[in-house]
C-alpha cells in the first residue's frame, strides 16, 4: 500500500512484494563420506536427496522446490607435511523445474569441476585459493539471475 513520508516531494511511494505462495512439505538428506587413503590423500563424496509435497497453494501462483531431487560431489584432496593442500572436486546437478513470479522453466543439468588450495605465507599468514567452474561451464542455477562462470577468489587469513 501508499507510503508517507512527511516532507517528501511525492505523494506517496508503493511496494510490491510477492504474496505467500503456499505451504509445502519438505524432506531431504544429505550423505557424506571421507576417505583417508593416508596421511596426505583424502577422498570425499556426499550426495543429497531432497522432495517436496505441495500441502496448498496460492491460485495463482506455481510453487516448486527450485532445486533437483539429487545432487553429488566427488573430489580428492592432497595434504603435504610442509602445510599446503590442493584439492580438486566435481558437482553435477541434474535438470529441473523452477518457478519463482514471472521466472518460469527448466534448470538445465550442469557439472562442475572446482580446484581449492592453501599455502603457508608465514608463522601467521595462510593464502587460500578457489576456483569455482574451474572449466568455465556457463550456466544458470535460478532463472533472472546471472549467468554463471568461473570463479576465482584469493583469500589471506592472519591469525593473531
Amino acid at each position: 500500500g501508499p507510503i508517507y513520508i512527511p516532507g517528501d516531494i511525492f505523494p506517496s511511494r508503493q511496494v510490491w512484494s510477492y504474496t505467500n505462495a503456499g505451504e509445502v512439505e519438505e524432506t531431504g538428506i544429505d550423505v557424506g563420506v571421507n576417505i583417508y587413503l593416508s596421511d596426505q590423500l583424502k577422498l570425499g563424496v556426499n550426495a543429497s536427496y531432497f522432495t517436496f509435497n505441495v500441502v496448498s497453494r496460492h491460485p495463482n501462483d506455481v510453487l516448486l522446490p527450485n532445486a533437483s531431487e539429487y545432487k553429488v560431489n566427488s573430489g580428492v584432496t592432497y595434504i603435504d607435511p610442509a602445510g599446503w593442500e590442493a584439492s580438486v572436486s566435481m558437482k553435477h546437478v541434474p535438470s529441473y523445474p523452477w518457478a519463482a513470479g514471472i521466472y518460469r522453466g527448466t534448470i538445465k543439468s550442469y557439472t562442475l569441476l572446482n580446484l581449492a588450495g592453501s599455502y603457508p605465507v608465514t608463522a601467521n599468514m595462510r593464502a587460500l585459493l578457489n576456483v569455482s567452474n574451474a572449466l568455465d561451464s556457463q550456466h544458470y542455477e535460478i532463472f533472472g539471475g546471472s549467468l554463471l562462470g568461473r570463479r576465482a577468489i584469493l583469500t589471506l587469513v592472519l591469525t593473531l
